[in-house]
Parts: structure tokens; sequence; C-alpha cells
């Protein structure tokens, strides 16, 4: 169930609080053993009336206000009904909940040449430096922040090379990775791989919200040139970690040249920026948007 339908059925399973005009037609809870049960004045009446022996059933006997014997009412804290128009009500509400629920929070994490190239024209990425024993200038430390990894399929061919093919550790080890992609299916991971990614047709920011709806992903890490370019086009990035390389390529994919959401700018607030080695300055960014 649903946050807001488990919330409709908490609040509707409530016990009825008994009206205090009828708080003294209740008959009192006797201790089980007790040795002090006293016996309610009211049952010693007429012991040989069947109708007065069984709690809540009128007797056709009447006081002198018309009120039967029977009017001891014991209400239960059952499910009370939601009373609505029509059942279309309750699930027009449910899935209007389902939809709105708002998408996980994205970060970049990549590496940019001084010349704004993220990767050379066929992809290659031999122009970072590799690390060295065990610094991996801070990744590991960064993948444990994300929940879920949402990629294209240029990139996911990358990685599925350097696994299959040089044996490299799958990095994303304990992550849901999503692949988006209109030109790859799920019969096209290797099978080495084909229980640690899901592809999917959807675009980015449909991936997005299908995350977002399983209640479980609260941070994705965001990777690949086309990928992230699509969801900063709509505005849907939230933090860049960008490390600048100390080197020019001259060609390559950038992760700019598009139109804003709107054709406005996007402002960004610098929350730390500190050199890790090997010439390479990592400035984390933050999305500043208006409330």
């Amino acid at each position: 169930a649903s946050p807001t339908m488990s919330a409709t059925l908490a609040v509707f399973h409530a016990p009825r609080a008994i009206p205090k005009t009828q708080r003294s037609n209740v008959v009192p809870r006797r201790r089980i053993g007790s040795p002090h049960q006293a016996e309610d004045p009211r049952r010693r009446a007429k012991r040989g009336d069947p109708a007065k022996k069984r709690l809540g059933r009128p007797s056709d006997n009447s006081d002198d206000n018309g009120e039967t014997s029977g009017r001891r009412q014991f209400l239960s804290g059952g499910l009370q009904l939601l009373i609505l128009s029509s059942a279309d009500d309750l699930l027009a509400a449910a899935t209007a909940a389902y939809m709105s629920t708002p998408r996980p929070e994205t970060v970049v994490y990549i590496g940019v040449t001084m010349d704004g190239y993220i990767a050379r024209p066929d992809g290659s990425l031999d122009f970072l430096p590799q690390p060295e024993g065990d610094d991996d200038f801070g990744f590991g430390a960064f993948l444990n922040t994300v929940d879920a990894v949402l990629m294209g399929r240029r990139t996911f061919d990358q990685v599925a090379e350097f696994v299959v093919r040089d044996k490299v550790p799958w990095p994303y080890e304990g992550k849901r990775v999503i692949v988006v992609s209109r030109t790859m299916t799920q019969k096209d991971v290797p099978e080495p791989l084909s229980s640690k990614a899901t592809v999917t047709a959807q675009s980015p920011s449909e991936a997005l919200k299908a995350l977002g709806k399983t209640g479980f992903t609260r941070r994705v890490y965001v990777d690949g040139g086309t990928t992230i370019r699509s969801l900063l086009e709509e505005d849907q990035v939230d933090e860049m970690v960008l490390t600048s390389v100390p080197v020019t390529i001259g060609r390559g994919t950038s992760l700019w040249g598009f139109d804003t959401k709107d054709k406005r700018d996007y402002r960004w607030s610098v929350t730390s920026s500190e050199p890790i080695g090997r010439g390479m300055v990592k400035t984390t960014y933050k999305r500043v948007r208006k409330k």
C-alpha cells in the first residue's frame, strides 16, 4: 500500500469515542477472577428474560423515557468505511499521490578537461590519470552516498568491457544500475552482468521518476554525457562534482551545448573545492533554485 493509502486506513481505523449521553448505558467490564466482582444491578432484574441476557438485544419493556433496556451499546474500534461518492474517488486520490512522488536527488561525478570535454570523440578516457594502489580519488567514498546509478548505453558498454574483458571488478556492487537506451534490450547485457544492470527504454527523466516511486531510492548517480546533458537541459541535476584535469584534448564529448529550460540561467553554489593530486582539483556545485 502507498503511504497515502496507509495513512487513510490508519485514520479511519481509529476507535469511535462514546458520547457522554451514552456513557451511563455502557456496562462496565469486570476483572476476571477479581474477588470484588460487583454484579451490575441491571442484570439482576428479570434473570429469566432471555432478551436481557443477550447484550445489545432490545426487550419489550421500556422505561418512562421510552428507552429500551437494550440501549446498551458497545462501540468497537473496527474499520470505519470512508464514504466517497464513488470508489473511483479513492483510486484517483491514490493515483495522484503516487504520480506526485518527488524524484530522487541527482548527482553527477565526472572528470573534465581544461577545455571542457569528458571523453574523446570515440569515447576514450585515456587522458584521465589512473589511480595508484588504493587511491581512487574519492570515488569509493562518493559511491557510498548514492542508492542507484543511471547511465546511457555507451557508458555501460565501456564499463562492461572493463569488467568482462579486463576482469576489472564491477564498480557498482550493491547499487541498482539502470541503463537508459532505445537501441539496447536486457538481452544485450553480457551474461556476467545480467543480474547487475536493468535496461529501460524510458527517457532519463522518466527513469528517474520510476526510481522515485519505488520509495527506496533517494540519491542517484548520473553518468554518461548524453544522459547528463538530457537531465541538465530539464534542470533535473541537483549536484555536480567536477574534477578538473590539467589537460586539453581539442575535441571530444562535452557536457554542454544545449538550451537551458525556458532559456534561463542555472545558478550554482560552490560547497567545496580541493586538490586531489596529479594537478587535479575536485569542486562540488549545488544547484540553487528559488523556493
